[in-house]
């Protein structure tokens, strides 16, 4: 005789293997999906491509043609050229993508060298070299820094124009500049490079000298000078 116990514990019974069957609490937990691998994004380097810079080297002071004069893209692989009779260029210059422009240089025997811009939109640059400007202790100059002038400093940031001194004895050399617009000064430093950091932009340097000696006095204005002021560099000796 069944018992309605025992009915009773049937239905638990089968109440269990429903709930088993249904995914109860004995049942293993889903999977968790893989997430996916992802690519790793490669820089994109800029395409290089070449772009000719054509131009007139001239005399900075007399505006005549240079003949032979070597004009060159710095840091790259660029093949240097030189300047025809009528001091003409084609250079073809390496640029990549995002650049504003490039660095050229010219040199020539006789002359300073010059650093100049070719800004990349246009393709036709005129450039100027400079001969040395050159004076004995006690002698003044006078000097006009333009943007035809080298660019110097660490980035390239002043525009410059060197004068070598000569020191026909030992003592102190005295080196002073003075401009026609006060407001613009041109600043000094000693060398061929504006070199020492934090920048200093004095407009008197005392500096020994040696007899004999020639001592190259640099004398500079930001980047994008006044076109037309001109300034004076006065220089002294003290004998020892």
């Amino acid at each position: 005789m069944v018992t309605h116990s025992h009915w009773r514990c049937v239905g638990w019974l089968g109440i269990l293997v429903v709930v088993t069957s249904c995914g109860g609490p004995t049942s293993s937990p889903p999977t968790a999906p893989t997430a996916p691998t992802l690519p790793i994004p490669q820089p994109q380097v800029p395409s290089s491509s070449v772009r000719h810079i054509i131009g007139v080297v001239t005399d900075g002071d007399d505006g005549t043609p240079i003949a032979g004069a070597t004009v060159m893209q710095p840091f790259t692989s660029a093949t240097a050229v030189t300047t025809d009779g009528n001091g003409y260029y084609d250079l073809a210059a390496s640029t990549r993508g995002g650049d504003f422009g490039t660095v050229v240089w010219m040199t020539r025997s006789g002359y300073d060298e010059t650093h100049g811009w070719s800004d990349i939109s246009e393709a036709r640059h005129d450039f100027r070299l400079y001969r040395p400007l050159a004076v004995t202790a006690g002698a003044a100059a006078r000097v006009a820094i333009t943007a035809d002038n080298s660019m110097c400093g660490f980035d390239d940031e002043y525009r410059c124009r060197q004068i070598h001194v000569a020191t026909p004895e030992a003592g102190t050399l005295v080196v002073e500049s003075t401009t026609d617009n006060p407001a613009d000064p041109m600043w000094l430093a000693t060398g061929t490079d504006v070199e020492q950091y934090p920048v200093q932009t004095p407009t008197s340097l005392r500096i020994p000298a040696t007899a004999g000696a020639t001592v190259t006095i640099l004398t500079f204005r930001p980047w994008a000078p006044p076109p037309t002021d001109a300034g004076t560099i006065r220089t002294a000796l003290i004998p020892n």
